[in-house]
């Protein structure tokens, strides 16, 4: 396992994910504590396996200009 720097737009989300997340929750804790828990990705498919919630979160961030 490696840690390799991705673009958002480059990860997607995993397909059939059905939990939901607080996004407001992981916004803030992203914006209290940084982003300090990678998000998994399968360098096969580049699915997102673990992080989806910090994935949406990380992605409406991104798109409000934070």
């Amino acid at each position: 396992m490696q840690i390799v720097y991705r673009k958002l737009d480059t990860i997607k989300p995993l397909p059939g994910n059905a939990k939901l997340h607080d996004l407001p929750g992981i916004i803030k804790g992203i914006s209290d504590h940084g982003f300090v828990d990678p998000i998994l990705v399968s360098i096969r498919t580049m699915h997102n396996l673990d992080g989806n919630g910090r994935w949406e979160a990380l992605t409406q961030m991104h798109a409000e200009g934070r």
